[in-house]
């Protein structure tokens, strides 16, 4: 801009003028008193010629360009990232057999052998296979001991078991199939408190059960067991008591959300053996049972279950009632787990059952027993590994011989 230039050369004109004029006015004589020096300055007029505003706009690249560049990082292949080990020479190495493959068959064992006083010998044999179908399990027992009280051995003061278990479990398509049959002998000395010196009691059995999951909520199964039993007094002329036993169900489990439902049908069959305890015969005779009984449960919010029962069991002795049960179960807390119980009942008895109670009783037809009970429990945990549990029972039963 010219402006300040022309004030500038103002400037300097006024002072050339009065510098001129001072000197005019000394060289007129001394006689003249100098004056009051009048500076005159010619009129200035400022102008500003040109005023204006420029205005600066900037922009920025686009988003993609200010980020920074993707930089590609070499990835390396499996071979570049081994490491190759220095050969050493050695002698004798011995290699490992290749591991078994996961889901090929593993047979685990066990095995147990001992001797003490009194001649006992003890011995048992647990074989058991692990992985794919099919799975077995075997299971072997024998105990024995002879001579109590310091008596001669085979007088009748002796104790013997043998044990024997087996199953198989595979599976077809949709249906889980599970055999099993077992096989027992125990043998009491009586002690001389009988003409006989010792019971002899037998039991052969086998199961066959079936399990379906045809849809996703829903459960089927089926299943039927049987065997025999038999009671052996060892002497001079031994009898023997036989009875048999037979049960097949069906049933049906269903799970809608939180609830679950179940219907079940059983049906018994016991053959006893006629005896003759003292000087009266029990005649003995087949007895016929069934029972129909539908179940229903919930998950309840807070940790609490609800399981109920309800049915209807009948036998040939003249036998009909309904069963029933109720359970409440729940963790309210992390440390508090609690359970509640409590209905009638039926408890059904075979033969093997009273031979499993007492050596000294003859095997004679029992009826089947009925009655309300009740359980209740508490659980409390007071530390990681410190548990302290309360049970409590009641029972009230209206036919129980071996209870």
């Amino acid at each position: 801009m010219r402006t300040p230039a022309i004030v500038v050369l103002s400037l300097m004109l006024a002072a050339s003028i009065a510098v001129a004029q001072a000197q005019g006015a000394s060289g007129a004589g001394p006689s003249v008193a100098p004056g009051e020096p009048e500076i005159v300055l010619p009129q200035q007029i400022l102008q500003i010629e040109d005023l204006s505003v420029e205005k600066v706009e900037a922009q920025l690249p686009p988003g993609d360009e200010l980020l920074p560049p993707e930089r590609k990082i070499p990835v390396l292949d499996e071979g570049d990232l081994a490491i190759s080990e220095p050969a050493l020479p050695a002698a004798g190495v011995v290699t490992e057999a290749p591991g078994t493959p996961a889901g090929d068959h593993l047979l685990a064992s066990d095995i147990d052998l001992g001797a003490g006083s009194l001649s006992r010998i003890l011995g048992s044999i647990s074989l058991k296979t692990t992985g794919k179908d099919p799975r077995f399990s075997l299971l072997f027992h024998h105990e024995t001991l002879d001579g109590f009280a310091g008596n001669p051995l085979g007088s009748g003061f002796n104790l013997r078991d043998d044990d024997l278990d087996g199953s198989l479990k595979f599976r077809m398509g949709i249906v889980d199939t599970e055999l099993g049959g077992h096989f027992s002998e125990h043998e009491q000395g009586l002690q001389g408190q009988s003409p006989f010196l010792s019971a002899l009691g037998r039991t052969l059995g086998g199961t066959v059960g079936f399990s379906a999951v045809p849809l996703d909520w829903l459960t089927l199964n089926a299943g039927v067991s049987g065997g025999a039993d038999s009671l052996t007094l060892q002497g001079g002329s031994p009898p023997t008591f036989t009875g048999y036993w037979f049960t097949p169900l069906l049933g049906a489990k269903a799970r809608v959300g939180p609830m679950r439902f179940g219907l079940e049908t059983r049906y018994w069959f016991r053959f006893d053996p006629s005896t003759t305890p003292g000087s009266v015969t029990v005649p003995g005779g087949a007895l016929n049972r069934f029972q129909a009984l539908a179940t229903v449960g919930a998950d309840l919010p807070a940790g609490f279950t609800l399981d109920g029962s309800g049915g209807w069991f009948v036998n040939g002795a003249s036998l009909a009632v309904f069963p029933f049960s109720l359970m409440v179960s729940a963790a309210p807390v992390q440390f508090l787990t609690f359970s509640i119980s409590g209905g009638y009942r039926v408890v059904t008895y075979d033969m093997h059952d009273l031979m499993a109670v007492s050596p000294y009783a003859l095997p004679v037809s029992i009826p089947d027993d009925h009655g309300w009970f009740g359980s209740a429990s508490l659980q409390l945990s007071l530390g990681r590994d410190f548990l302290v549990t309360f049970k409590g029972e009641f029972i009230a039963s209206e036919a129980m011989p071996v209870g």
